[in-house]
């Protein structure tokens, strides 16, 4: 059965999910003001097998992994590819005991593939990194802001998708009759869905969806004589874009007041810079965006409590670009054949008493 589907918000959750309903035969409403402060269009969109100073495997990156490959692989997604860059992510060691806990790390059956160590310095001219270090592999980063406006392309090719660009405030929805107004006419939908990012949690539609918002910001560089073909990483990570330029980043405050780009954020990652790398550069741009953060840390799936038809989609955090598309089929199943959540991404999991 056709339902009529509006989603507000077209980051990588909803863009991600209104591709898995298009492809379903629903009718999709996708409603955006395309803000650039979206985290989704600001980030860098790296994926990380392994992270942390210790390497942790990533949450689910087995599963994660293969299907973000095989979707953007797909024929009907080649547009895709120019947006994703596969690099390993090399980490230099601060201290001899960083690389025993690594070595114990990768001697496990589950680190091998993706874990290649570095007795001897790299690119010693140009990095700091006296002891060497550990090269991640399946690593990669996306432009984020490119491959979303790549799947909206796609998207605009189904006869049962629509969109709207703009902000259409709460106050123009009737939940009652299943309406809203724009443009001095109404709307119909039979199912909602939030995937608002980190302003799901203050939308009048549906108050308290516990999404922390995370500023973070990042810089463009310009360092004609650094030579990278891997991301470094730091406490900052250094990503060689094609045009020859670098991304540096990012910061995280989970506090502020100002959402725009500010000279402690540039301070901060400058001094992260000036201690990784030992040649000349020139900051040629810098950014900031609003990261919807979750307490666990995972992405928030559901049905709200007294409207069946209301729904939540976000939460995606600083591994959307892995995370949304999993979870978009996820949440497709869910919501057109009834198929259960993983408790761990279920809203459910905050409710009293849980």
């Amino acid at each position: 059965m056709q339902r009529t589907f509006t989603l507000i918000g077209g980051g990588l959750a909803g863009t991600f999910l209104s591709y898995q309903l298009v492809k379903a035969g629903q009718q999709v409403l996708l409603i955006d003001d395309k803000s650039p402060k979206s985290a989704s269009r600001v980030a860098a969109g790296l994926f990380n097998v392994v992270t942390g100073r210790y390497g942790t495997k990533s949450w689910m990156v087995d599963e994660l992994l293969p299907y973000f490959k095989n979707f953007i692989h797909k024929k009907e997604n080649h547009s895709l590819l120019p947006f994703v860059h596969e690099l390993p992510i090399y980490r230099p060691f601060k201290e001899i005991r960083e690389y025993n806990k690594w070595l114990g790390k990768a001697s496990r059956p589950a680190y091998q593939k993706w874990v290649r160590f570095h007795e001897n310095p790299l690119r010693e001219a140009q990095l700091e990194n006296p002891l060497g270090g550990v090269e991640i592999r399946g690593c990669g980063w996306t432009e984020t802001g490119k491959l979303i406006e790549a799947m909206q392309s796609i998207l605009h090719t189904y006869p049962n998708f629509s969109f709207i660009q703009d902000f259409i405030p709460s106050t123009e929805f009737d939940l009652q009759k299943r309406k809203f107004r724009y443009a001095k006419k109404l709307v119909d939908f039979d199912q909602l869905i939030l995937c608002a990012g980190h302003h799901s949690h203050e939308h009048a539609l549906w108050q308290g969806i516990p999404i922390i918002p995370n500023k973070g910001e990042l810089l463009l560089i310009e360092a004609p004589e650094l030579e990278l073909d891997f991301i470094f990483s730091r406490k900052i990570y250094l990503i060689p874009r094609p045009d020859q330029h670098y991304i540096v980043g990012s910061t995280y405050e989970n506090t502020f007041s100002d959402p725009h780009p500010s000279d402690a954020a540039r301070a901060e990652i400058c001094a992260h810079l000036n201690q990784a790398i030992k040649v000349p550069y020139k900051v040629l741009d810098q950014r900031a965006g609003i990261r919807p953060t979750t307490p666990d840390r995972k992405p928030i799936l559901g049905t709200h409590p007294l409207r069946d038809f209301v729904h939540v989609f976000t939460g995606f955090g600083t591994k959307g670009v892995l995370l949304a598309p999993w979870f978009s089929e996820i949440m497709a199943n869910y919501l057109l054949h009834n198929k259960s959540l993983p408790e761990e991404v279920d809203i459910k999991r905050f409710e009293e008493g849980n």
